[in-house]
């Protein structure tokens, strides 16, 4: 008799690890993921009586990719943080199995006979 686990890590795509990224930053505390979007001068360099109201300017559109990209980049480039997430999600377990593998304890070296009861 013989048992046969296979151990390994995912290979996770880009969206999978984008995903679970941000599913880790939404309930983070770091000052990174906390930051908010800010538009004090929204209204610098605007003419109100040519511009059309209500649009979203060039520069708050760029001001929050920043913030984003800035972020991101803040929190991946810490080695220590990148290696934990990165090791938890690949080791994750995929599904939740009871008794698997089989603990030791309860296995029988007696049972020659499968399916014999």
């Amino acid at each position: 008799d013989c048992m046969t686990l296979s151990v390994g890590c995912r290979a996770p795509s880009v969206s999978d690890l984008m995903s679970k990224l941000a599913e880790r930053l939404s309930s983070s505390i770091e000052d990174s993921a906390v930051r908010r979007y800010t538009d004090d001068d929204i209204l610098k360099g605007v003419d109100i009586r040519t511009d059309a109201p209500g649009e979203i300017t060039d520069d708050a559109k760029e001001s929050a990719k920043h913030l984003v990209i800035d972020s991101l980049t803040s929190i991946i480039s810490d080695d220590a943080w990148w290696d934990e997430f990165f090791g938890r999600y690949v080791t994750e377990q995929k599904r939740v199995r009871n008794n698997y593998p089989i603990p030791l304890e309860d296995w029988d070296d007696d049972s020659d006979s499968e399916g014999e009861g």
